[in-house]
């Protein structure tokens, strides 16, 4: 069928909903002061972006030409909305004291990104995926050329860039990694793989201890969920990986070498330095023994422990939900995971861009255990939806005339280029939101 220029336009604007979405989660808690610019320098940008955000998810959505689109989500995303929705309700046993506004405005946009991504996702998860992996592609090249080039740097010499810290700023650069592996495979393009080693030196700049530990977990993850792959396979990617480094590497100053070798040499195996985790994980423990059922409630950590140091939270995500929603918090992490397991067996045969959503997932899984609070792992969520999305449908008559045609068609060429195809029994999307 050829679209006709009412199709093109509205082919065109879920991109803009999805790009406005995960743009809005990069930006984080950004304040223009962070940049230098005076005016309005205090305010929070979400604050503008969101609301923004929430009108164009609408305009988007009831759109009347497509009035009885129908879309259904998979019980990982319900699981993750329930996270959200009991850890605000723990504002109402929060201490006194505690900045309640601040932590719920953070779960409530926290909360908006989720939905906005699933919807906006619905039509066809798999392109979306795509189009997020290519502008995650994109802002890491961004943010390493940022880096290296204007060389802007914290108070510890660690590179960062667009006002983000380094944990920010690595977390960026490897999931960029893992976006580039990811084109590289569903477009049969190495070209895709060649910054790798510039995002790979750039991010040991920034010094994340954490973000280069969550990287080998998120390595063995994928050798387990690829059994299959020849070891000959896996040790060329590896020789490769660090013939590019250590030729990058060569390029450094030897300001750079010294701060890399003291980061992750001298401060960790010499001095044992571990930049105080240890003692936030034991402060925010004793919140949780001493509230286990229910938690020490909404910004406990930071009534208890944080004041002092200007601590706001005990850098693990784990033991935060335990801090302040006690074992119900846990209960409900462990339900999503167990939920998000079930949803994506068998986890050897995903597509390669819902693999790359897991391999997002897990890496910033793994990084919050080291560093940020539960904003900061927004991207966590937001690639778990995005793997488990399911696709919407419509109901309307020409639609569903032509709904099982399309999805076996495109089945069939997804089958032909080895790519698995729908599983038995799911419901594909009207022809108009096919994007091949």
């Amino acid at each position: 069928m050829t679209p006709t220029p009412r199709d093109q336009v509205t082919r065109a604007v879920p991109v803009t909903v999805l790009l406005a979405t995960f743009f809005t989660a990069l930006m984080g808690r950004f304040t223009l002061d962070r940049i230098g610019v005076a005016w309005f320098g205090e305010l929070d940008l979400r604050t503008v972006f969101c609301p923004a955000l929430v009108v164009l998810v609408l305009l988007w959505r009831f759109r009347p030409d497509d009035p009885d689109y129908r879309h259904s989500w998979a019980p990982p995303v319900r699981w993750v909305l329930a996270i959200m929705g009991y850890l605000m309700l723990t504002a109402f046993w929060a201490p006194y004291g505690a900045s309640v506004d601040e932590r719920l405005a953070d779960l409530g946009f926290l909360a908006l990104l989720i939905v906005a991504t699933v919807v906006v996702s619905g039509p066809d998860p798999a392109w979306a995926r795509r189009v997020v992996l290519a502008a995650t592609y994109i802002t890491g090249l961004l943010y390493a050329l940022a880096g290296l080039i204007l060389g802007q740097t914290d108070a510890q010499g660690r590179t960062i860039a667009f006002g983000g810290g380094p944990n920010v700023y690595v977390r960026v650069l490897l999931v960029a990694v893992i976006a580039a592996v990811a084109l590289s495979v569903i477009y049969r393009r190495k070209l895709f793989l060649l910054p790798v080693p510039v995002l790979g030196v750039a991010a040991l700049l920034a010094g994340s201890r954490g973000g280069v530990a969550a990287a080998v977990t998120t390595a063995v993850f994928v050798v387990l969920c690829r059994r299959r792959l020849s070891w000959r396979v896996g040790a060329a990617a590896v020789l490769a990986a660090g013939a590019g480094l250590v030729a990058t590497t060569t390029l450094l100053d030897t300001t750079d070498v010294a701060l890399i070798q003291k980061r992750f040499v001298s401060d960790l195996f010499q001095e044992h330095q571990f930049s105080g985790r240890p003692e936030l994980l034991g402060q925010a423990l004793k919140i949780f023994l001493a509230n286990p059922l229910f938690g020490g409630g909404l910004d406990s950590f930071h009534v208890r422990f944080g004041y002092s140091e200007n601590l706001g939270y005990p850098h693990n995500l784990v033991v935060d939900v335990a801090a302040t929603g006690g074992l119900v918090g846990l209960g409900l992490l462990v339900a999503f995971s167990v939920s998000l397991v079930r949803h994506v067996r068998p986890w050897g045969q995903v597509r390669p861009d819902q693999l790359a959503m897991l391999m997002g997932m897990i890496f910033v899984a793994a990084a919050s255990m080291f560093s940020g609070d539960f904003y900061d792992s927004r991207f966590l969520w937001m690639f778990a939806v995005l793997a488990v999305n399911h696709c919407g449908w419509s109901v309307t008559p020409d639609c569903r005339s032509v709904s099982h045609s399309s999805t076996q068609h495109v089945a069939d060429s997804e089958h032909g280029a080895g790519v698995p195809g729908p599983s038995p029994g799911s419901t594909g999307p009207p022809e108009r939101f096919l994007r091949r």
